[in-house]
């Protein structure tokens, strides 16, 4: 009995919760407020978790305020709620799981002067979603997940003053968000109250979004002059104080120039600013006098000329671009020696250098050049990132052809090729010496023997005054 009074109360219970949850899912509040744009007293009303459906209010036509509390529904439909209040002059969202405003907004809302949409999952705006809103002046869309606008839909508006649009989840490529460094926009973005607190979300995540588009911008415009090259932000650092000479002393950007495979005889005279890696991989170049003389190249950190025709980086030898580079990539070139000498003057001090690429040329593997190359092979091999690649060419090195020069000892290097000799000028050097060295010794321990037997001083001894 007791077991079935339990289950009875708590069947209560729930019920009596449900039906307070609905009461409060429907719960509007009708205040007094008085807008600063109007002097006479006006109503607001302030609903919690969206609105009480059928959707009907008395005195609509004294209501100038609507706030919407931790709005539930996923959709909006505003012309269904502003049909019912023709002078509204103020329409908020506050909070709440609306991801997609289904209509634009109406207009017959023709005194709606103030739209706030804040804290929601909202992704994404209707076309033309304000440009009938005749008397909008104030726009807040703060805090939602918006990852771009149309500007379009905001220009049309000619009475819109003010716009906030900071805490959202923009993309700072360079389509859907250009028109913030775009002068065609300019007044509107002059109207973006907010605009030096826009940060991207995706790429770039957390940087300042109007730097951003100014460099996409600029890099855009400048890859041009190039004509066939493509152009990427790859990455940005730091992040913007604000004021625009704060944002250009902080903000530092890092672009990639993709030339590969154009046809170039040789390496282009200009590059976009901010260039920090240039591909010219599958080119005919074979002179790289602009990394010593072209200054545009200073800031290059990456250089990637792979399969180019290049025969020789002697003249790198001392030059700024050598001791402030990152990456070197020659693979598949036309070397055959390296002046060993140029990279053992920069690399002990080096802060930048990380990946150094020779694989794929083909090396002379003889006893002038190789030891020393060998030796530096090996010391930096964890710079050398191919090392298993640089071999001996395949052609001109005998037995050594298309060996890796690491592995080569240097007796079998330095042994001339010439068998039919079993005695070498050098091995005759050798013995000579060894055998000059033996004799003396002998003649002294004879010496030293005669001398505690005898009494006598060597014949060569007695004869010095």
């Amino acid at each position: 009995m007791m077991s079935w009074l339990i289950v009875l109360l708590l069947l209560l219970s729930k019920s009596s919760n449900s039906a307070a949850t609905l009461q409060h899912k429907q719960h509007c509040l009708l205040t007094d407020v008085r807008e600063a744009s109007d002097e006479r007293d006006t109503n607001e009303l302030i609903c919690s978790l969206g609105l009480p459906l059928p959707w009907n209010v008395e005195s609509s036509i004294t209501v100038r305020a609507l706030t919407i509390q931790n709005w539930q529904s996923e959709t909006l439909d505003p012309a269904a709620i502003l049909s019912k209040l023709p002078f509204l002059r103020r329409f908020t969202i506050d909070n709440g799981t609306l991801s997609r405003i289904l209509t634009p907004f109406p207009p017959e809302a023709r005194f709606l002067e103030t739209v706030e949409i804040t804290d929601t999952a909202l992704r994404a705006l209707p076309r033309r979603a304000f440009a009938d809103l005749s008397a909008l002046r104030r726009l807040d869309l703060r805090n939602n997940a918006l990852v771009h606008i149309d500007p379009r839909d905001l220009i049309d508006v000619p009475t819109l003053q003010d716009v906030y649009l900071a805490g959202n989840q923009w993309s700072c490529d360079d389509e859907s968000s250009s028109w913030f460094a775009n002068a065609t926009f300019g007044s509107l973005v002059q109207r973006i109250v907010d605009r030096e607190e826009l940060r991207c979300s995706t790429p770039h995540k957390g940087r300042p979004l109007l730097p951003v588009m100014e460099v996409i911008q600029r890099l855009r415009e400048e890859c041009r002059q190039l004509e066939v090259c493509e152009c990427e932000l790859v990455y940005v650092v730091n992040s913007a104080g604000p004021g625009l000479q704060a944002r250009q002393r902080q903000f530092m950007a890092f672009a990639s120039v993709n030339c590969s495979h154009r046809g170039f005889t040789d390496m282009p005279a200009f590059l976009p600013a901010n260039t920090t890696t240039l591909h010219l991989e599958g080119n005919k170049i074979s002179d790289l006098t602009p990394l010593k003389s072209n200054p545009v190249y200073k800031r290059v950190l990456d250089l990637y000329l792979d399969n180019n025709y290049v025969e020789s980086v002697a003249l790198l030898d001392g030059t700024y671009w050598l001791e402030q580079f990152r990456l070197l990539s020659l693979r598949g070139n036309k070397l055959t020696d390296f002046p060993t000498y140029a990279l053992e003057n920069v690399l002990p001090h080096s802060e930048n250098a990380v990946s150094l690429y020779l694989g794929n040329n083909p090396w002379r593997c003889d006893c002038q050049f190789t030891p020393g190359f060998q030796e530096l092979l090996i010391k930096y091999g964890n710079l050398v990132k191919d090392i298993s690649d640089v071999r001996c060419s395949a052609t001109g090195n005998g037995e050594f052809g298309n060996k890796q020069i690491r592995e080569l000892s240097r007796t079998e290097i330095c042994v001339p090729p010439d068998d039919d000799y079993w005695l070498y000028p050098l091995d005759i050097l050798n013995v000579l010496l060894g055998s000059l060295i033996f004799l003396i010794l002998g003649k002294l321990l004879y010496d030293y023997w005669s001398f505690k037997r005898t009494g006598k001083l060597p014949w060569l001894v007695a004869r010095i005054p």
